[in-house]
């Protein structure tokens, strides 16, 4: 595993769109960092700057402690997988997390073979 940091990442898209404003986070190696939050606050283009599939207006992109920003994204040996879900705009943020524990709704257990 590795860890991955973010350093005031800034993201400006060319119609003047601010999509990340200077974030700075530290996900060490082993750890688990999750980004919640409402559509188009910048989640997805977080995690598209530190995969290397956008480029970021300024700030830096951290991988095991070394600058990558001016790697490609097939040399920064990350990869993103989103997960196919549904969020309810009008629920808050704990509101839409606890909604399938509410529910009774549970994954279903993978076949194996």
């Amino acid at each position: 595993m590795v860890a991955i940091a973010t350093d005031r990442l800034t993201k400006v898209f060319s119609d003047g769109t601010v999509a990340v404003d200077e974030v700075t986070i530290e996900a060490a190696s082993g750890e688990f960092l999750v980004l919640l939050g409402p559509t188009g606050c910048g989640k997805s283009t977080i995690l598209r700057l530190v995969a290397g599939l956008e480029e970021e207006t300024s700030g830096h992109v951290l991988i095991d402690g070394q600058v990558v920003d001016r790697l490609s994204a097939k040399d920064r040996r990350v990869a993103m997988v989103f997960q196919d879900y549904a969020l309810y705009p009008h629920l808050t943020v704990a509101q839409n997390i606890g909604f399938p524990l509410r529910a009774g709704h549970h994954a279903p257990t993978p076949r194996r073979g």
